[in-house]
């Protein structure tokens, strides 16, 4: 009887950790999400129009939460469309297993070569810096390539933004009309 009972939990432990291994790396790909993640880029902005193909659900062992992604995806934001090479949508397990209480806590993006023309529209609706004016007053052309983090608040607020990445081609208008290409 002992043998047996241990034979069982060895399985179901080695069931249990096989299945958060797969999720972990490789994630479970379904299209089930696909409109609940659009509804909830919508709740964002309503200019927003996000076309996905498939997601796959994925397991985020760092910080013991569930993440949706794709790639090659697009967006279009007032008639610009925006090449996205992956978006990452994180969310709360319960949130995951629930529909109707899905909220998003964090949303990456990784864009490649996007012109600054196109960018300035985005960068309009985001929070009020300094940083963001000056970008806006000075910059006059740009290929943009990076990964944004958007951390959402409940209300569907962007909390916190972080960006990395590089500029190729910047042409930069500065002050006492040095220009910096």
């Amino acid at each position: 009887m002992k043998k047996t009972l241990r034979i069982l939990i060895i399985i179901l432990l080695s069931i249990t950790f096989g299945i958060i291994l797969f999720l972990s790396t490789f994630g479970l790909e379904t299209k089930y999400f696909n409109n609940l993640v659009i509804k909830k880029v919508k709740d964002f902005n309503e200019d927003i129009i996000v076309e996905l193909d498939k997601i796959k659900i994925k397991l985020d062992l760092r910080n013991l939460s569930i993440f949706l992604v794709t790639d090659n995806s697009n967006f279009i934001f007032k008639n610009k469309n925006f090449k996205v090479n992956q978006i990452k949508a994180y969310s709360d397990i319960k949130g995951i297993l629930k529909r109707k209480s899905f909220k998003l806590k964090k949303i990456s993006l990784s864009l490649n070569n996007v012109n600054y023309s196109d960018l300035k529209e985005l960068l309009i609706i985001t929070k009020p810096s300094n940083l963001k004016s000056f970008i806006l007053n000075n910059t006059k052309s740009g290929i943009i390539t990076g990964s944004y983090d958007f951390e959402i608040s409940d209300k569907s607020k962007i909390q916190i933004l972080r960006a990395e990445g590089y500029i190729q081609k910047l042409n930069l208008d500065l002050i006492r009309k040095i220009n910096i290409k």
